[in-house]
């Protein structure tokens, strides 16, 4: 080894050393009873919304340590103190706090008075950071906490969210709930954005969390809608989307959200206006829903789906077993064909 080799690695780390920038540390100390992991969580609420690299928990004496900017302590501060409380005396929903001059300023803490369970509300996380696009958002769950930073616009999107999920639980044979709309302008970076159209719909049949999926899939199949979610305590479907691929949604749900079981036999079209796609280029695409009376089983339905996209060549083409559904879009010559499928083979097996 070359004798000067072995003072590089020293020489740069005490430089580093000495070129790093000392920040101003600040302890926050509990003042009701904590464990680890409820440190924990706080923790990951601060480093999340302060964007805090520097963070330490000490467990021994219920504290949290944070090294950061004016701003950084500031602001982590403010959160620690909306999560240092008891669940008999949480402040206000939504606690607010705004970080001047920041490109994402807006900083909220939900306290949710309906969803008590961790999984429902990591759920309502999901569905949050799935319409909102909003990266920063964790969740407290002694206290039933979201706790999320972005723009105004993902912001408010957020608490129109809430408080659409965040109701009692409709006592058992209720009717399901209406649907609900929030017109939404994307962010000015994102000018390609079209997901103008939020919706959560209360499916009244599709009450199992494997039907709800099912339903799911096909939205994003036939719509190509990607920022879709469940909510399944109540069986909801959260939704961002253009215009024309929400109220595509909206006519798929008319037609799935159907009780387990066969359905009169029949086919429903839906026509999509003024657009088009690389199956079918400069034609309007055609959605197709098939109710399908003696293909019963999940695997001859499967199979049948199978024989549609091998002939026809339509990409956009799913099942939903409850209802013995089959969903197709594609152009008009390819939806012909399918039909024409469907009715050779959804027949009363030979005897």
């Amino acid at each position: 080894m070359h004798p000067g080799i072995s003072f590089a690695f020293p020489i740069l780390f005490s430089a580093l050393a000495f070129g790093q920038e000392t920040q101003p540390m600040k302890t926050l100390a509990f003042t009701h009873p904590v464990n680890p992991q409820e440190i924990q969580e706080v923790v990951n609420s601060l480093r999340s919304t302060g964007d805090i690299q520097r963070i330490a928990a000490d467990n021994d004496h219920s504290a949290i340590t944070v090294s950061g900017t004016a701003t950084q302590l500031t602001l982590a501060e403010w959160v620690f103190q909306k999560l240092d409380q008891t669940a008999d005396a949480r402040p206000s929903s939504p606690a607010q706090y705004e970080v001047a001059g920041a490109p994402n300023p807006a900083v909220r803490v939900f306290y949710l008075a309906n969803i008590s369970t961790p999984q429902q509300v990591q759920e309502l996380v999901n569905s949050i950071r799935g319409i909102s696009e909003i990266q920063r958002i964790t969740a407290y769950n002694p206290l039933g906490a979201i706790i999320l930073r972005g723009s105004a616009k993902q912001v408010a999107l957020a608490e129109w969210l809430v408080g659409q999920i965040d109701q009692p639980e409709p006592p058992s044979g209720a009717p399901a709930r209406s649907p609900s709309a929030y017109a939404y302008q994307p962010q000015p970076e994102y000018p390609h954005d079209v997901g103008v159209a939020a919706r959560v719909f209360f499916l009244a049949n599709a009450r199992k969390p494997q039907d709800v999926q099912e339903v799911i899939n096909t939205i994003r199949s036939v719509t190509e809608i990607q920022r879709i979610t469940a909510f399944n305590r109540e069986s909801a479907i959260v939704l961002r989307g253009s215009d024309e691929a929400a109220a595509l949604a909206e006519w798929l749900i008319s037609r799935l959200d159907k009780p387990p079981g066969p359905q009169p036999a029949a086919a429903f079209e839906y026509q999509m206006p003024g657009t088009s796609d690389y199956q079918t280029p400069n034609r309007t695409p055609i959605v197709e829903v098939f109710y399908l009376a003696n293909v019963v089983t999940p695997q001859a339905i499967q199979e049948l789906v199978n024989s549609i996209r091998s002939l026809t060549h339509i990409q956009r083409l799913t099942a939903y077993n409850g209802p013995r559904a089959t969903i197709a879009r594609g152009s008009g010559d390819q939806i012909a064909q399918a039909t024409q499928l469907v009715q050779e083979r959804d027949k009363p097996a030979a005897q």
